[in-house]
């Protein structure tokens, strides 16, 4: 099983924060509208959250933990008026970064998150993908 206490480190600027939470994180992303955004990681709920300014809807990442000790991320959503800033990919940045970061094995069942690691396609990423 996943710890709910984990270790951080947000880049900000040239500096970077290594903080330790538990249950929550949060760190700030930028968009490629130069919008910045809060990251939420609950362990409790297994959801990445960025609320949006304007919307009673936020944008999501949702996953499950499967026997084997690995993750399924199988569901990214964007309001449908929020679509089109980068912020899914500022979601995906965030749970994929996490779940390498702590050594966690990922299979990818939601498509947008198979396309973005197509589109950046980071070793790293690679190293830590399952299949079914």
């Amino acid at each position: 099983m996943i710890s709910s206490t984990f270790v951080c480190t947000v880049q900000i600027g040239r500096r970077s924060l290594h903080t330790q939470f538990s249950r929550l994180l949060t760190s700030v992303q930028q968009t490629k509208m130069g919008e910045n955004f809060h990251v939420v990681h609950d362990t409790q709920k297994k959801e990445f959250t960025l609320k949006l300014e304007g919307s009673s809807e936020p944008a999501i990442i949702e996953y499950t933990e499967r026997s084997d000790n690995s993750v399924d991320l199988h569901h990214t959503e964007v309001p449908v008026s929020y679509r089109g800033r980068g912020i899914a990919k500022v979601l995906a940045k965030n749970a994929l970064d996490y779940f390498v970061s702590n050594q966690v094995k990922m299979r990818l069942s939601c498509t947008y998150l198979q396309k973005y690691v197509k589109d950046n396609p980071n070793p790293t990423y690679l190293q830590y993908l399952v299949e079914k």
